[in-house]
């Protein structure tokens, strides 16, 4: 009787116990949900060196907020700062003319999606407003277009982004 007693005790107590995060808190009760095999890193020189590389946007503040590493990409996250989705749309239509990088390009009132190839890397850009409190940038960079089709496509990313009560 003892012994099961104790097994269910612990049974009990593993059920309970926290569950390992799939995803990292950003703001605003927001979650960025990772896959596997992503690692979030700190944010060093050569991080927001790169980030600004590949997607510097120079007339419009979105400060590098954090940043995923995984064996064969990379994922940025930005916080836009003192502007709107409106404007970074805007933005993004004036910077692309004449360029004939992008691969696709679609925006409606809350949100934005940009695929462009630039050094051989392939650059999914997705913006957002997901409340009226909340505007967020993601950018994924990848040496493979497939995987970026596949895994940076503008529903995976608007997919990856949850609620603290969604998650």
């Amino acid at each position: 009787m003892k012994k099961i007693l104790i097994f269910f005790l612990v049974v009990s107590l593993t059920a309970c116990s926290k569950e390992k995060s799939n995803g990292i808190t950003l703001f605003n009760d927001l979650v960025f949900k990772m896959q596997e095999g992503e690692i979030v890193r700190g944010i060093d020189e050569a991080v927001k060196n790169n980030y600004l590389k590949y997607l510097d946007n120079p007339n419009i503040q979105i400060p590098l907020f954090k940043y995923i590493k995984h064996n064969d990409y990379e994922v940025f996250i930005g916080v836009p700062y003192n502007t709107s989705i409106k404007e970074i749309i805007d933005y993004q239509l004036k910077s692309t003319e004449g360029k004939d990088t992008s691969l696709y390009f679609k925006a409606d009132s809350i949100s934005y999606y940009k695929q462009c190839k630039k050094d051989e890397l392939y650059i999914a850009a997705y913006a957002s407003a997901i409340d009226s409190k909340s505007l967020l940038y993601i950018a994924a960079i990848s040496a493979s277009k497939s995987l970026s089709d596949s895994l940076f496509n503008q529903s995976q990313l608007s997919n990856r982004i949850a609620t603290k009560n969604d998650q």
